[in-house]
């Protein structure tokens, strides 16, 4: 997930440090495997982690506790509980605590949580992308959109979310480009709606559901395509078992198109479908 638009600072203490220090002499692999359960560390934010209030028993939902979670870390964390013959065990936290969440021994692994050189001080990453993450355009149906050079004038104007990591790329793509910021997606949604911009420009993933939720527009990936990869942070771990098993999961559900059906999955449970959704998968753009 990007790590400017979740700001996830690293909010972990002194106390989770050391608790931190004590879980990592413990085998995760091992644990998982004695004790049956993979404990996944989710925060509510679509299409990555959904806290389903309806409790619906619509396909790819995981319902613990009296709450039923969807999403694509989810369904990405069931498909390797399921293949290996364990219970998937989630964990809710928050964005800004899932750092914490992983050194307290919480958490074994939180799907989407970005590397940066900041956590990777405090927790480990993957070496492989889970997803990648698109930058689009939400712009009006008569748009006629193929490059980047297309909108690249002072005349095109393209709301984005203030500090996010879309606004980071397409200032460096678009030099000459005018882009509006604005600290609540929200507002830059409704300046697109009445009109005060030309389009919205952010993930293909969050585009998406807006489109949706808006009832306009469509969704754009002008050429070249840019993006970035979405990560996964676990504790370090100096055997490195755990770590070299989820690689090698991550790896072949993501090319195998698993973890793309699970992102779609979710699309339709929120009532999106159709064959212009942007993949999350880099090699289909």
């Amino acid at each position: 997930m990007m790590a400017g638009v979740l700001g996830m600072g690293l909010a972990a203490t002194q106390e989770a440090r050391a608790e931190g220090e004590a879980a990592s002499k413990t085998d995760t692999f091992e644990r998982m495997m004695s004790t049956g359960k993979l404990r996944l560390g989710v925060a509510n934010l679509e299409p990555y982690y959904y806290k389903d209030v309806t409790n619906s028993d619509a396909p790819g939902g995981v319902a613990q506790d009296g709450v039923t979670w969807r999403g694509m870390g989810v369904a990405i964390g069931k498909l390797i509980a399921d293949q290996i013959g364990v219970k998937l065990d989630i964990v809710e936290s928050t964005w800004p605590n899932a750092v914490a969440a992983l050194q307290s021994d919480q958490a074994d692994v939180f799907f989407f949580l970005d590397g940066t050189p900041k956590r990777a001080t405090a927790v480990d990453f993957l070496p492989v992308a889970t997803a990648w993450t698109s930058i689009g355009l939400l712009v009006r149906d008569d748009a006629n959109i193929t490059n980047w050079k297309d909108v690249d004038k002072p005349d095109f104007q393209i709301a984005v979310g203030q500090g996010g990591s879309p606004e980071s790329f397409l200032r460096g793509q678009l030099p000459n480009g005018k882009l509006v910021a604005f600290q609540a997606n929200a507002e830059g949604y409704a300046a697109f709606q009445s009109g005060r911009v030309n389009a919205y420009g952010g993930s293909g993933m969050e585009l998406t559901l807006a489109q949706a939720k808006l009832g306009m527009g469509k969704v754009v990936l002008p050429k070249p395509a840019i993006g970035y990869p979405s990560g996964t942070g676990i504790r370090f771990e100096p055997g490195g078992r755990f770590k070299s098993f989820l690689t090698t999961a991550i790896s072949y559900l993501y090319f195998s198109g698993q973890i793309e059906a699970g992102y779609r999955e979710f699309l339709e449970f929120r009532g999106i479908k159709g064959d212009n959704i942007i993949p999350i998968m880099r090699e289909r753009w």
